[in-house]
């Protein structure tokens, strides 16, 4: 019912589903896909709502 009223096709928040990365979301994907094929170690900071767990997630489903 509330997916209708706001005419949406699917939740809003699933984590199950692979939703294209925002232009910013991408840069930092990049830089930490680099940095893992390279043996580095990154540590993802931020204040919540930031993407942390988008970034995440794009990581696990690469």
């Amino acid at each position: 019912m509330i997916r209708a009223h706001f005419g949406l096709s699917s939740n809003p928040f699933t984590t199950t589903k692979n939703t294209p990365l925002m232009e910013h979301q991408q840069r930092h994907f990049d830089t930490l896909k680099v940095h893992s094929q390279q043996g580095g170690l990154c540590v993802i900071l931020g204040e919540p709502g930031t993407g942390k767990t988008v970034l995440k997630n794009a990581i696990i489903n690469t």
